[in-house]
């Protein structure tokens, strides 16, 4: 026999935040799959903000993060298999621009990905009538393989840039400016 009916629980299910949904970050990427295609640039904070307005849903900044990421792997394919198509891409170049200094490296031992350094034939040529000045650009790049990117240039007899060299790589950055510093020594001599 029931004395009394409480209806107000403390446990299970009924006391729960109707806001805080179960949730993955697949699903996080299925529901951005077309956001992220038109704005690959859209950041976990407009992610969270979407999700808010949207939906009602408040989605921590690591679900957010996640599902962009399965986003990008989704729409764009695993970066990290795009490695191994730097062969054909440097085979391509030799064949496609004759004269061209072209060496792509990989660690001994493991055979990954350190450096990609990229001089055009015809830029060997250009560069020997530019200004004997030689600028170096870097960036740094932020996936998660890290490393950054470098480029040299020289001011031609307009004074305009004259692109020369690039070199790609993830590892120490003062061996790889030498390493372009004598490659355009060599190549201009």
């Amino acid at each position: 026999m029931i004395n009394k009916m409480n209806l107000n629980h403390s446990c299970g299910a009924s006391c729960k935040d109707k806001r805080k949904h179960r949730y993955t970050s697949n699903l996080v990427r299925i529901v951005i799959l077309q956001d992220v295609q038109d704005q690959p640039s859209l950041n976990p904070k407009d992610i969270r903000r979407k999700f808010k307005y949207e939906h009602d849903i408040e989605l921590s900044y690591y679900f957010a993060c996640a599902g962009k990421q399965m986003a990008m792997k989704y729409i764009y394919g695993d970066d990290s298999v795009f490695y191994h198509h730097l062969y054909s891409y440097m085979n391509q170049l030799i064949e496609s621009n004759p004269n061209s200094y072209i060496v792509l490296q990989g660690h001994p031992d493991t055979q990954r990905f350190m450096r990609l350094f990229v001089s055009f034939g015809a830029c060997i040529v250009g560069f020997n009538h530019c200004h004997p000045v030689i600028f170096l650009d870097g960036t740094f790049l932020k996936p998660r393989h890290q490393g950054f990117m470098l480029a040299a240039t020289g001011k031609n007899g307009n004074n305009d840039m004259f692109f020369h060299q690039y070199l790609i790589c993830v590892i120490f950055i003062a061996y790889s400016i030498t390493a372009i510093i004598v490659s355009l020594y060599i190549m201009t001599v």
